[in-house]
Order: structure tokens, then sequence, then C-alpha cells
């Protein structure tokens, strides 16, 4: 996968990365066709997903929210915390 992510192509993402594959423990398909994918995500408090990524754009929809949540790249650096995603989570 591109480092540039924003400006690489989704569909030359390796698909061994995608996030069914990937963190398949965590993630199902509840929902595909040719243009939507939809999946049930069920991260364990304080557990840790493997290195993934989502070709399409997503919107996350929280049921239940216990932070932190902390997000790494692939590298292993933490990410700062993306606050467009948590201040709508916070209550």
């Amino acid at each position: 996968m591109s480092e540039d992510v924003a400006a690489s192509d989704p569909a030359t993402w390796d698909p061994a990365l995608d996030a069914v594959v990937a963190a398949q423990g965590n993630h199902k398909v509840v929902f595909e066709n040719e243009k939507l994918r939809g999946l049930e995500v069920l991260p364990l408090p304080g557990g840790e997903e493997p290195v993934h990524h989502h070709r399409w754009p997503s919107v996350f929809v929280f049921d239940q929210f216990a932070g932190p949540i902390h997000e790494f790249s692939p590298e292993g650096v933490q990410l700062p915390p993306r606050a467009e995603v948590f201040r709508a989570s916070e209550g």
C-alpha cells in the first residue's frame, strides 16, 4: 500500500491488507455489492487489530464507545487522535 494513501488508487492496494482478510477476527461483511460494502466491526476492549485498509470511503457508526482508542501507523508510530471521529462519539 502506498505511503500516500490519499493520492493512490485503492484498486492497487494489497488485497491481503483488506480489513476482512487482515483483521478478519473483528470484521464481518454484512452486505456487499459492486458499489457498497457494509461491515460489522467488533474490536475487543484492550485488543489490537492488525494493520489493514478499507478500500472504500468509510463511515463509522458507534453503537457503544469505550475509549480511549489509539491508532498506529504501519511503522508502529502512534498517530494523533482524530477529533472528527471522537468528538461525535463522546456523548
